[in-house]
This record gives C-alpha cells, structure tokens and sequence, in this order.
C-alpha cells in the first residue's frame, strides 16, 4: 500500500502515524466522513498530529487528515483524499489556504509519490474542507469567490462515492 508505505516513511518516530479504516481520525471528525456502499477507507492518518513532531512544522498551519480510499470489492487502486475539519468562518479562510499550501509543500517533499499520483494538485477530488459547525461564509464575499475558484467550499459531511474514485488514483503496492 503506497499510501501507508509514504506516510510510515515520512513520521518513522511515530509508530501508529497510519492507522486501519478512520482510526487515526478522532471520533467526532470521523463521523462527519462516510462512504457508499462501493468505497471503504483503508487507512488514515492525523496529519496535523503527526507532523506536530516534526521541529520544522510545529509552528506551521498543518491540514488535518489523510485518507486511503478504495474499492470494497478489493480492487487494486486506492484515492488519496486530504481533510481538514475547521470553522468555517470568513476569518478563517485564509488559515484553510494556507494549511493546503503547507500540505502541497509537505507532499512535495515527504510523499513525493502520493503527490505525483494525485496530479500535482490539490483540487475538490482530493482536498475537501470540512465545516465544524456550519458554513458562515457569504458566497459573493471576496473569501467566498477565492474559495469557489479554488473549489476548496466547506461542506458539512463528506460522502465519498463511487464517481470520486476517477483517474487519481495510485496502485495499493509499488
């Protein structure tokens, strides 16, 4: 499994960084993630707490969770997908923005396979903010439209589906 591999390699210190299903996820945020009947999440990792050991990221704007997404009928791909659980409020925007760049600059140089897989981007397949108690963003404000056309809008659960599992996606096993 890359994904596991990836994030074994990246946080060695940390002996569970990559955890079964939603595991790694706290109960609260993993409930405010599913998938259909077709997908299962393989495995997870919390980010934000695992890159907390690192010297170089514990002052930075860490995005939350990771996710290894597949097929419930053991098909041979999975889908990486990034979350992060945060208000959803017009001031925090930028702090959303930011933690998706320090993700970007993060897979750039830990888990160089896990980005090349995804495309080299961070896009609405793959990266999906999370509203912790609702939206309160006004769509036509200037952080609304940054958002749209980024397609980075909270939403208030993420269903992952069947059409999610598209063209990015990397082999279980290198």
């Amino acid at each position: 499994m890359v994904f596991k591999k990836c994030i074994k390699a990246a946080f060695p210190d940390v002996p569970d960084a990559c955890a079964d299903g939603k595991k790694a996820l706290p109960k609260n945020d993993g409930k405010k993630i599913s998938c259909d009947g077709k997908m299962t999440i393989r495995n997870s990792v919390f980010l934000d707490k695992c890159a907390n050991t690192v010297p170089e990221f514990q002052q930075a704007n860490r995005w939350d969770y990771g996710l290894a997404v597949g097929k419930t009928d053991n098909d041979s791909y999975e889908l990486v997908i990034w979350v992060e659980v945060h208000s959803a409020q017009t001031g925090e925007v930028d702090s959303v923005l930011k933690k998706r760049e320090w993700l970007r600059q993060w897979l750039l140089s830990s888990s160089p396979e896990v980005y090349k897989s995804m495309g080299f981007s961070l896009d609405s397949q793959n990266c999906h903010w999370i509203a912790e108690n609702g939206v309160h963003i006004l769509p036509h404000s200037r952080q609304g439209k940054i958002l749209k056309g980024k397609n980075m809008w909270p939403k208030k659960i993420l269903a992952i589906t069947e059409k999610d599992f598209g063209v990015r996606r990397i082999p279980k096993s290198s």
